[in-house]
Parts: C-alpha cells; sequence; structure tokens
C-alpha cells in the first residue's frame, strides 16, 4: 500500500511533467488507505497529511468521495482529518454532508473540525446543537461560544 508521501510525490512529479495526473487513482487508493488503517485516528492523520500534500482537485475530490463512502471508517476517517488545520476548497461541503451521517461519531468528529475550520461559518455547528448524542450538541455549544465575544 502506498503511503502519503508516496502519492503526494507522484502528484508532484505530475504536476512538474504538466500532466494531468493521477485523478483517478490517488483518491481511490486514498480511500483505500482510510479503509485499512488499523486505527481509526491514524487513518485520519495519514488522510489529512495526503489531503494537504495533494493537489487541490485531487483533494477536494477525495475528501467528497471519501464523505459519500458507504464504509463508515472512511466517512470517519475524513471527518476526522478535516479538524486538522490545512487549507481544502469545499471543506464546508464535505461537513455539511457528514453532520448527517448516521454515526455518531462522524457527526462528533464533524463538531470538531467544524470548530478548527471557523472560516466556513456557524452553519454546520448550529445544525448539530439539536443533535441526538450528547457528545455533538455539547461540542457544538461549545465551539459556537467561543466565537462570540
Amino acid at each position: 500500500m502506498p503511503v502519503p508521501g508516496d502519492l503526494a510525490a507522484r502528484d508532484q512529479r505530475d504536476d512538474e511533467r504538466g500532466e494531468r495526473g493521477d485523478s483517478d487513482e490517488v483518491p481511490a487508493q486514498a480511500i483505500a488507505m482510510a479503509a485499512t488503517a488499523p486505527d481509526p485516528v491514524a487513518a485520519a492523520h495519514l488522510l489529512s497529511i495526503l489531503l494537504d500534500q495533494m493537489r487541490p482537485f485531487d483533494a477536494t475530490r477525495t475528501a467528497a468521495l471519501a464523505a459519500l463512502s458507504t464504509d463508515g471508517r472512511v466517512r470517519h476517517a475524513v471527518a476526522e482529518a478535516l479538524s486538522w488545520d490545512f487549507a481544502l476548497v469545499g471543506d464546508d461541503v464535505v461537513l455539511d454532508h457528514l453532520a448527517g451521517d448516521e454515526a455518531a461519531e462522524v457527526r462528533f468528529a464533524v463538531a470538531r473540525a467544524a470548530h478548527v475550520r471557523r472560516w466556513i461559518g456557524d452553519g454546520v455547528l448550529r445544525g448539530l446543537l439539536g443533535d441526538p448524542d450528547p457528545r455533538v450538541a455539547a461540542t457544538a455549544r461549545f465551539a459556537l461560544a467561543g466565537r462570540r465575544g
């Protein structure tokens, strides 16, 4: 299995050669890596490093495909990955989608990620205030309280 640096280096080589690159292969390998990591925290950390190092189009595509995955481990990994501070075009759309996930651990990660990514606004957090999981609702309340004043 490739490691994040290998995939990012492949993207960089393609950029230097002026090639479109691995727009299908890189996201698929990144998602496979998230699905097979032995630990969800490790999967999220690897995915965050990879998303940060990828070309913007591939990073956005990877995050969107991960958010739409039928595998809960992948959705959890991308939600956790977005709690790291790196630029990602469309992060607000990905988090908004994941805020409606069936799994509480995904929504909990979304609340933390939306807190870190203050630039997306308060909409995701406001939507999580009424979450049935008390950890999610409390995290959203805490994040919003920290934005006032």
